[in-house]
């Protein structure tokens, strides 16, 4: 009797845990999405398709030499509104290898403190578009200790650079495009850790002269992004986003008040649909450090809404 009940007891005791191993294995693993506002280092896989719309708004209202704040001039530009609405594509063309499609619309609009003396600006239009590929170097999914790519990626200038204002040609700063031709180089790489992903970006574009013998400065961007999900609806992120940007130019002349140094804080939050690998995201890069070269015009923070569909 004693075997009968020890084997019967031995019996449930199997089954229960074959039967909480089997409920475990059809859990749906939490993966930590994309930062909002920089990239990760995992690419998509053979045959999947991204779709992103990314949304970024913002005021540059405030006039900074260096990081300190000056009063503008009774003629001077006040405030820059900028919106600009970014359709991606990413698809996993082959093992490895994901190219990327960003088509940017953008909506600008510049106001004087005293407009009777100077021209104000309004412009919008298709900006220039920009082609990437790159190649997955090391992934988790093969037993690496992180996930890393690199890639190359080209500006093509797809913008219009012939806006004009009272008959006049607008400044370059305020046209929807460049027309120019410019090289990227990036790599991305994360580290995922349960429902933690830590993540570094850098990226180069070497700027060439486009219309109307301007160049825009070179451009170095750097991140480091942290995201967390708290449960399959919802992830939390912080980044350190930074952009150095070099002076440009103007018929081969450096202009000095263009380019410098910019650090956001950008906390974020991601809201997932379980059972698909959509997601809605928001995003507030705030400007924690600057050191801008000569007077410029410059945001205290942006605001980012980014819808992601993946297939």
């Amino acid at each position: 009797m004693k075997k009968f009940v020890c084997g019967t007891l031995c019996g449930i005791v199997a089954l229960t845990a074959s039967n909480l191993m089997a409920e475990e294995k059809k859990k749906p693993v939490i993966s930590p999405k994309g930062p909002v506002n920089s990239v990760d280092g995992i690419l998509f896989p053979k045959g999947q398709v991204c779709l992103t719309y990314k949304m970024v708004a913002f005021n540059k209202d405030e006039l900074y030499d260096g990081n300190s704040d000056l009063t503008a001039k009774p003629n001077a530009p006040i405030e820059k509104e900028v919106w600009v609405h970014n359709f991606l594509v990413r698809y996993g063309l082959v093992k490895n290898v994901e190219i990327k499609m960003k088509v940017p619309f953008k909506d600008l609009e510049l106001t004087r403190q005293n407009p009777v003396t100077k021209p104000e600006f309004s412009n919008s239009g298709l900006g220039d578009a920009t082609v990437w590929g790159r190649y997955q170097i090391l992934s988790q999914k093969r037993k690496d200790p992180v996930f890393w790519w690199a890639g190359v990626g080209l500006n093509v200038p797809t913008g219009e650079t012939d806006a004009k204002t009272n008959g006049k040609l607008d400044p370059m700063t305020m046209q929807v495009g460049d027309g120019s031709w410019d090289p990227i180089i990036d790599t991305g790489i994360s580290k995922k850790i349960d429902k933690l992903k830590l993540s570094a970006y850098a990226s180069y574009t070497f700027s060439t002269e486009g219309d109307n013998d301007y160049r825009w400065g070179d451009t170095f961007q750097f991140d480091i992004s942290a995201v967390y999900c708290l449960n399959k609806y919802l992830a939390l992120d912080l980044e350190l986003n930074n952009y150095w940007k070099d002076e440009n130019e103007d018929s081969d002349k450096d202009i000095s008040n263009t380019g410098g140094f910019q650090t956001y804080l950008t906390p974020g939050v991601h809201f997932m649909m379980p059972g698909t690998k959509h997601h809605l995201d928001f995003g507030v890069p705030i400007t924690i450090y600057r050191d801008l070269n000569g007077p410029q015009l410059s945001e205290d923070y942006r605001v980012i809404v980014k819808a992601v569909l993946v297939f």
